[in-house]
């Protein structure tokens, strides 16, 4: 919704501008500060999110794509100010369509690549997992002997219940297996076919959930109990995950499924 609401946003303000609303003297200050807020949104989720992320190509890529539409604003407003004199103008300068377009053309290439269905992800596509911890036939990559050996101890403290502790990151998940992030990451990844920490646990956690979920001596336990007890924070994202893997929310699978049982 955040992103739906900085579009219509943005749309008035063209609105805005092109039908002279406002006079632009009012407007320019009003425009100033969205930027910033924008930029500052940007910045906050490129680096927010990064810890969980497991791709490391991707985690550059943020980086990368957050200083490219900085460096970018930066050059426009400057452009407009010292040699097209447009700063607040109507039109779109040549600059301004020009960025957009080879943006957006890149974005979309990648979007499209028959080879590459998740262009971060090179070989690797989809999840290798259809339940938590349970390997695909997908061919993946030899694992070394340490590697091995550090997988095991992985999935035998995940199965243990290490998913329900809240809060749970890729650095504290390393340390509490003794292993280097980086090397963790690299497990998850490439052996495992997880792109994020949240899907990595959400594995786990929706698949705890759906047990009690569907347990008739559990019945009366609230759904926002069993959610704080397999890991979640709060009610919102575990309804959003739940959701995203079994196309219901937790009350109507809980509700379809005990309806199901025989008495």
């Amino acid at each position: 919704p955040i992103y739906k609401a900085v579009l219509a946003v943005y749309f008035i303000r063209a609105l805005v501008f092109r039908l002279d609303i406002v006079p632009h003297d009012v407007m320019a200050p009003i425009s100033h500060a969205m930027r910033v807020g924008l930029y500052s949104f940007l910045i906050y989720k490129v680096l927010s999110e990064m810890p969980g992320d497991l791709l490391e190509k991707r985690r550059t890529f943020r980086i990368w794509f957050m200083l490219g539409h900085i460096l970018f604003t930066v050059a426009l407003t400057l452009e407009r100010k010292f040699i097209s004199g447009t700063l607040y103008a109507d039109h779109v300068s040549l600059g301004e369509s020009l960025g957009i377009f080879l943006m957006s053309a890149y974005l979309l290439f990648h979007s499209i690549r028959r080879e590459e269905i998740y262009p971060f992800e090179g070989n690797y596509g989809k999840s290798l997992t259809s339940d938590a911890g349970e390997a695909s036939s997908r061919t993946q990559p030899a694992l070394l002997a340490a590697d091995r050996h550090n997988l095991e101890v992985l999935m035998h403290k995940m199965n243990g219940g290490l998913y329900r502790e809240s809060g749970l990151t890729v650095s504290k998940l390393a340390d509490a297996i003794n292993i280097q992030e980086h090397r963790l990451r690299k497990l998850i990844n490439s052996h495992l076919g997880h792109r994020n920490i949240s899907q990595f646990l959400n594995d786990y956690r929706i698949e705890e959930a759906k047990r009690r979920l569907t347990d008739a001596n559990e019945r009366h336990v609230q759904v926002l109990t069993i959610a704080m007890e397999v890991g979640y924070l709060s009610l919102r994202p575990f309804n959003r995950a739940f959701k995203s893997r079994t196309g219901q929310t937790p009350s109507e699978y809980r509700e379809e499924n005990l309806m199901a049982q025989p008495n």
